[in-house]
């Protein structure tokens, strides 16, 4: 006999306490540093062009058929 459902409303908490310590050390060293935001667009921008290629390629493009030319039919003809 299993136990009841688990919820995972103490795990979403805590990963977004740890969001808001994240943003928050993110601003104070921004306070000191003011390129800490011009190094985290060029992150966020790495990560984006990832994201798109991973959409463009992964999910859009993988419904069309890929058809396999490796082992091409050679045409034979009768010459006996």
């Amino acid at each position: 006999m299993s136990g009841p459902a688990q919820s995972n409303v103490p795990t979403v908490l805590a990963l977004l306490a740890l969001l808001a310590v994240g943003i928050g050390l993110l601003g104070l060293t921004a306070l000191v540093m003011p390129q800490a935001f011009g190094f985290l667009a060029v992150i966020v921008g790495f990560f984006a062009f990832g994201a798109i290629n991973y959409l463009i390629w992964g999910w859009w493009l993988q419904p069309l058929p890929v058809e396999d030319d490796s082992h091409p039919e050679i045409p034979r003809t009768d010459a006996d």
